[in-house]
């Protein structure tokens, strides 16, 4: 490639990053067709498109990509995954960059996921819960022992609302241990452990040597399998707060999912302390808010883009300790006979 070109598809991709960090977006794809190269951002959990390119660019830029990852350039027949720093040339804008790279038909495509390290972590009621579950989280993390588990779909903010809780966590002074994959914020007096990725270390190799380290609190990316449950369980019967996500519809689906992991239903019990299942929902734009009737809505502005959004926020609800988990849960909630869980509902979302 010659320096005229090189500098041409720098400067594309610093634009394309800029525009994306400017608008907030969580995401970048860059996607090849038979005549393009489309570049699409991911913004309050919509995908749109953005830019397209020529299709000639293609290979400058998926090589630039793969310089600042540190990814093999020759190989375009294989998933490749990496991450990079970057900063604007001005020095005001900044990212930590995890990428992803997939061949496609048409050739490789990238997508970016963005993490400002200039954001500071939100508080509980910043991310959008209601006092009466902010409530029920303190108290649950405040506990020496136990299992509180976080689920949700992918995108559903359960990373953020993880980082929050180590937040909180970090002012009582105990020691915290957390095993990611990756790291995506780091935090100053926490010992954080990135697993996978080039740096691939055995997930419950890693769990099983940080019980050694004498920690007070764990945080586990992921419970991704038997033996992690077996050790997420066991770890919080031996004195450990363990904090966690768990692929899950709902916090009725908690129990379901481990005992299909073959944990018994008497573990589960006993050391369950909070079951938190989340979702984000896209927010009224605050300066063109309007009401309609009984409603609001957003207008659309400039500051929104004319679309009458801004930003997201958590709707989410919430089984704490001491609450049944029936396989009938709904039937007898329904009946008013316990009461299950609380649903955030927001007059913004």
């Amino acid at each position: 490639m010659d320096i005229e070109k090189e500098e041409t598809v720098e400067n594309i991709l610093n634009e394309i990053i800029t525009s994306a960090l400017l608008v907030r977006a969580s995401d970048i794809h860059i996607d090849p067709t038979e005549k393009h190269l489309s570049v699409f951002f991911r913004v309050d959990g919509v995908l749109r498109l953005e830019r397209q390119f020529p299709h000639a660019l293609h290979e400058g830029i998926m090589l630039r990509i793969k310089v600042l990852a540190r990814l093999p350039l020759d190989d375009r027949r294989k998933p490749k995954d990496g991450k990079f720093k970057w900063l604007s040339s001005d020095g005001t804008l900044s990212a930590e960059v995890r990428v992803s790279m997939m061949p496609t038909i048409y050739g490789e495509n990238a997508v970016f996921r963005l993490f400002d390290p200039l954001i500071s972590i939100l508080t509980l009621e910043e991310l959008g819960f209601i006092d009466a579950h902010i409530s029920i989280i303190e108290k649950a993390i405040a506990r020496q022992s136990g299992l509180f588990i976080i689920v949700g779909p992918t995108g559903s903010g359960k990373t953020t609302t993880l980082y929050t809780l180590l937040s909180y966590i970090k002012k009582t002074s105990r020691l915290i241990v957390t095993i990611e994959d990756p790291v995506e914020r780091h935090i100053e007096g926490i010992r954080q452990i990135e697993v996978g990725g080039s740096n691939f270390i055995e997930y419950v190799s890693i769990l099983r040597s940080v019980l050694r380290q004498d920690p007070d609190v764990i945080m586990i990316g992921e419970i991704r399998d038997k033996v992690s449950a077996e050790l997420a369980i066991q770890s919080a019967l031996t004195g450990h707060l363990v904090i966690t996500t768990l692929h899950a519809s709902s916090v009725f689906d908690v129990k379901k999912r481990l005992v299909n992991m073959e944990i018994a239903e008497y573990l589960i019990d006993s050391t369950l302390v909070c079951a938190l299942s989340q979702r984000l929902a896209v927010k009224i734009c605050i300066y063109c808010k309007e009401q309609d009737a009984d409603f609001y809505k957003g207008r659309g502005c400039l500051r929104c883009g004319e679309k009458g959004i801004s930003g997201r926020i958590v709707i989410a609800e919430i089984l704490k300790e001491g609450e049944s988990l029936y396989k009938d849960a709904y039937h007898k909630a329904s009946l008013g006979l316990i009461p299950f869980f609380e649903v955030i509902r927001t007059s913004n979302a």
